[in-house]
């Protein structure tokens, strides 16, 4: 039980921790460099959005591939080596799951400013209604790679069983 808890706790602590950062970063995109522009606010997000859901994908990819394990052989102490990765990965959130969070936060946080809650600050109210709908391109951006993994799974199979009924086993 308590070691569940600290799980959780340790899960928890990353998601916050990775809001954080993500919102300041997403905060000072608006501010700086779009100016206060929720257009260009709107389209720094979507490549942003593009960039971590793509990175989670490399990063997952990437422990599945042969190129760590002939990485991990070639070190002297694998074993250790692999036990750090464990670790990393036993505790790992994806920033995908990061990113659902954080606009979901967004989505209440519109909807609280819309009902007429003024306790945010005009800045933060301004970044707010210029990320609102970022959990919908977030979706469709993730339903699409989902449906671009099916459809290049799919395919794989298709070829192999072709290859098979040409060339035999």
């Amino acid at each position: 039980m308590k070691r569940t808890l600290l799980k959780i706790i340790k899960y928890l602590a990353y998601i916050v921790m990775s809001n954080a950062v993500y919102g300041l970063i997403i905060y000072f995109t608006y501010t700086w460099i779009a100016a206060y522009s929720a257009p260009l606010a709107y389209l720094i997000n979507l490549v942003l959005i593009a960039a971590g859901l793509a990175l989670d994908e490399l990063l997952i990819r990437i422990y599945k591939s042969k190129y760590i394990v002939e990485n991990l052989r070639k070190t002297k102490d694998a074993e250790k080596e692999f036990r750090l990765i464990k670790l990393q990965a036993e505790y790992f959130v994806s920033f995908k799951s990061a990113l659902y969070l954080f606009y979901v936060l967004v989505l209440v946080a519109s909807k609280l400013i819309d009902s007429g809650m003024t306790f945010f600050g005009e800045n933060v109210s301004g970044f707010i209604a210029a990320n609102t709908y970022g959990i919908l391109v977030l979706i469709a951006f993730d339903q699409l790679i989902g449906q671009f993994a099916k459809d290049r799974k799919k395919m794989s199979e298709a070829l192999e069983k072709l290859r098979r009924d040409l060339f035999g086993t």
